[in-house]
């Protein structure tokens, strides 16, 4: 890694890795092409299809098209299992995978070859459930994490074989343990079957199998392939590979009658602890390796999965609960709850499997906001950034690693967490950490655009953007933030900052300034810029939608405003999705997620649909990568199941329904639907939902042509009044025995009517 990174110097020791690790993989791929590589590999290497991918000029190989797995774990732990479409099972910081193949009468399956898959994560009981339907049989793999307090945490995995023909077959069931992961090959050196049907991979517990195999190999590289091997080699107890590349396996060999199945299951220990050959040899049944084993031994697959539902139960009563008309939404929605909380660490919020790579990559503020909106207890002066943090984050800053958007977005989300807590929390001393990072990112010395007017925030770097240039949505994030933390002085009654009411006075002059002369010869005279050089890219949409949180230049420019929504709705959508045609290639989910929430806060039912196609992108087991490449609909980019997208998946649903970012109302309905007013009978049923006033309920459902909507609350502070979007087949509502005829597409309503009934045109039956 060290030299790829003398090599190409802008590189990040992330990207250094993934090279490494893509290098080494081509290397040993092009020598056994038919070892039993994962699913991954196959589709982009070997498959004649538009997925395959490979640049043989740097002789590299990487997963750019199928980058997906779920994460398992459970709160305030960091360890994670992941698991990926096609089964594929790595423990984080293990170097090895899972997987298996299975042979029926004398034929090899590997679960890439299966006829269908499906994965499903049920959120009652935190598992994962992959179903594999072959010819005459189906493997049904489930798979959960268990948390442990003397931090021997672990995977529990059960398989299921089941016999679907009409007579009896012969079979045996293969359990794999290779040297790669999502990203090409790692690094095994040595590994040993012990007692307690126990893999030590590289000194570490690897796998612990409940029931005695029949088989047991051990191999290396020179071996060969995993065809030759299992030919040739049986009980082959131990195994050390000067290339790294140590495997294993182990076979259970049985009859299945008609409709017969059978069930095996096996336990991956995520401890890292490493023992010495000479400790486990030893025969001292009280030994490290023995107490850790027996630890193991001693959990039952069902016990476990049952004291889960049961735990799930109780911690999930007083989270936030919603019924929808749409189930599948209302089933993400569940999911989603499940993975965000399952992201949080020992003493961070994770961002996902690469976190160890990106500790301050600004997710954390998103999943933050989402856990505090799901109404989940999370400590707030805990996890919010400690002063290293903050200090990792200024030295990105300096070496502009970030963007000004990037930071104030981050910043700007934690200000919408003040706005969210209770009353009795005290932010003060916080909102002074947030106040002074932001002063940090104005330089000493001023930039210039040109001669006539300064430019006061850094350009972007050229290595990310193409060339150095300078960002409007830096400007507009600066002054939206400069904005909120002005609007906090006030309500806290603190003192006001001279550099804040200095960035008030002067930003707008410069952001008028800068969308004035931007226009060049070479621009669309009618489209706001992106940056000084551009008004065509993806990134037009940010400068829309920056731009829409500052009402006034959304009222000043509204031509040049307007005209822009249309061309981006028009050209820079596909398939009613953002879709980037570079860096990364793909659908980009985060910006989706903020299309949506765009359209709601501008009260528009484009706001549904666009969540609809985005659904379409998820896994099936409900998770979103970072980036949706347009060809596989694969994971593209970084993370293959991304805790930002979980948390902006929760926020963009719940601004459909509910707009908490004014001040002085609540608003109703912005992204609702009309088909949910008008076809279905229990419309919305909201439980223990959070807002910037504190905690509420709300339902409504459907009686003949009248919509009843109940409301309740534990407020802390109130709005002055509600404000409801709805269809124009609403004529008018009703409260306190008076009726009042409906004007406009939006109904004020005083905030003390809990009790409210909008009456539908006469012509609407209920259906």
């Amino acid at each position: 890694m060290t030299n790829l990174k003398r090599l190409f110097k802008d590189i990040t020791s992330f990207e250094a890795s993934l090279l490494s690790i893509g290098h080494r993989t081509f290397h040993y791929v092009s020598e056994y092409p038919n070892q039993y590589w994962p699913a991954w590999l196959n589709k982009q290497l070997f498959e004649k299809t538009s997925n395959y991918d490979i640049n043989n000029n740097i002789k590299c190989l990487n997963n750019t098209r199928f980058r997906n797995w779920i994460v398992l774990s459970e709160p305030n732990i960091d360890d994670i299992v992941s698991v990926d479409p096609y089964g594929l099972t790595h423990i984080k910081h293990k170097h090895f995978s899972i997987q298996f193949v299975f042979k029926c009468d004398s034929v090899l399956f590997t679960p890439n070859e299966a006829n269908e898959i499906n994965q499903q994560f049920n959120p009652t009981s935190s598992s994962l459930r992959t179903t594999f339907s072959y010819e005459n049989f189906d493997i049904v793999y489930d798979i959960i994490f268990k948390s442990s307090i003397n931090n021997f945490h672990l995977a529990l995995q059960k398989y299921k074989i089941i016999n679907r023909s009409s007579k009896p077959i012969s079979c045996s069931f293969l359990l794999l343990l290779s040297p790669y992961n999502f990203e090409g090959l790692t690094s095994v050196k040595k590994i040993d079957f012990i007692r307690h049907n126990t893999f030590m991979v590289n000194h570490s517990i690897g796998l612990i199998c409940d029931e005695k195999p029949q088989n047991i190999v051990c191999s290396n590289y020179k071996d060969g392939d995993f065809e030759s091997i299992y030919s040739n080699i049986e009980m082959i107890l131990s195994s050390q590979c000067k290339n790294f590349l140590a495997s294993s396996f182990v076979e259970y060999t049985f009859d299945l009658n008609e409709g017969e199945e059978k069930i095996l299951y096996f336990k991956a220990p995520s401890n890292k602890s490493t023992y010495k050959p000479g400790i486990i040899n030893k025969k001292n049944n009280f030994s490290n390796v023995n107490l850790e084993c027996s630890y193991y031994e001693s959990l039952d697959y069902n016990k476990q999965l049952k004291l889960k539902v049961a735990h799930l139960a109780k911690e999930t009563a007083n989270l936030l609960q919603i019924e929808l008309p749409d189930k599948d939404l209302v089933r993400l929605f569940n999911q989603n709850i499940l993975y965000l909380k399952n992201f949080i660490g020992e003493n961070n919020i994770q961002s996902g499997f690469y976190f160890d790579y990106f500790k301050t990559n600004l997710n954390d503020s998103n999943i933050f906001l989402s856990l505090i909106k799901i109404s989940y207890p999370i400590d707030f002066h805990k996890f919010f950034p400690s002063e290293q943090y903050l200090k990792e984050i200024e030295a990105k800053i300096n070496e502009k690693i970030y963007t000004v958007e990037d930071i104030c977005r981050w910043l700007y989300n934690y200000l919408v967490i003040f706005e969210n807590l209770p009353a009795n929390i005290d932010i003060n001393s916080q909102l002074k950490k947030i106040i002074k990072l932001y002063k940090t990112i104005i330089p000493s010395k001023p930039y210039f655009i040109n001669k006539r007017y300064p430019y006061i925030l850094p350009p972007r770097e050229a290595k990310k953007y193409g060339s150095a240039n300078y960002f409007l949505t830096d400007m507009l994030w600066y002054l939206i933030v400069a904005k909120k933390i002005h609007t906090f002085l006030d309500s806290e009654n603190l003192a006001k900052e001279n550099e804040i009411n200095w960035v008030l006075k002067k930003f707008p002059e410069l952001i008028n300034s800068f969308i004035v002369n931007s226009f060049r010869k070479d621009y669309e005279k009618d489209l706001l810029p992106v940056s000084s050089i551009t008004n065509k890219s993806i990134k037009l949409f940010d400068t829309l939608e920056s731009m829409s949180k500052l009402p006034e230049y959304e009222n000043d420019y509204s031509k040049l405003y307007n005209s822009t929504l249309s061309y981006i709705e028009t050209n820079l959508l596909h398939k009613g999705l953002l879709l980037s045609i570079s860096n990364p290639t793909g659908y980009l989910v985060e910006q989706n997620f903020r299309l949506i929430k765009y359209y709601a806060e501008h009260s528009s039912e484009k706001a549904y649909s666009t969540l609809k196609n985005l659904v379409q992108l998820a896994g099936t087991a409900g998770t979103w990568p970072d980036c949706v490449h347009p060809v596989s609909l694969g994971g593209s980019y970084t993370e293959g199941h991304c805790s930002k997208s979980a948390a902006l998946f929760i926020d963009s649903t719940l601004k459909i329904l509910f707009n908490d970012s004014e001040e002085s109302c609540l608003e109703f309905f912005p992204g609702f639907p009309k088909s949910w007013f008008l076809d279905y009978d229990n419309i919305l049923n909201l439980k223990n939902a959070t807002s910037r006033y504190g905690q509420f309920s709300v339902q409504m459902t459907k009686e003949d042509n009248k919509i009843l909507f109940d409301f309740k609350h534990s407020f802390w502070s109130k709005p002055k009044y509600f404000l409801f979007n709805l269809p124009s087949e609403v004529k008018s509502v009703s409260f306190n025995n008076r009726s009042l005829a409906r004007k406009g597409s939006k109904l004020k309503i005083p905030f003390n009517i809990s009790k409210i009934q909008f009456n539908l045109n006469d012509q609407i039956k209920n259906k």
